[in-house]
């Protein structure tokens, strides 16, 4: 599998630019933002809409819990899973998104 990374600052609309690239090639989007990636940090982490996410598969939003510690390490394993899991059905490639 091929992947592409798109990074930058807060606020500079990699979300948007993602999603509608994601749109067009039929890319998965998968999480990489440490905020999004808990469950209750809805408000003010810019999270997808679920409108938004079932335009395409996103991946590793509000999967942990904001009472848990997720290290680096986790991230890492737990995004190497799932593009493995991915990889096994979508296209060749995925976008993977974040600013930090």
């Amino acid at each position: 599998m091929k992947i592409l990374v798109l990074v930058g600052p807060t606020g500079v609309g990699k979300s948007a630019v993602a999603l509608e690239f994601a749109r067009e090639n039929r890319f998965p989007i998968i999480n990489c933002d440490s905020v999004q990636l808990y469950q209750e940090l809805v408000i003010g982490s810019a999270r997808p809409t679920a409108e938004e996410m079932q335009i395409v598969p996103h991946h590793l939003f509000g999967e942990f819990s904001i009472e848990s510690r997720v290290t680096a390490g986790q991230y890492a394993r737990a995004a190497k899973e799932r593009i493995a899991e991915i990889a096994k059905s979508a296209p060749d490639w995925c976008l993977i998104v974040g600013g930090t």
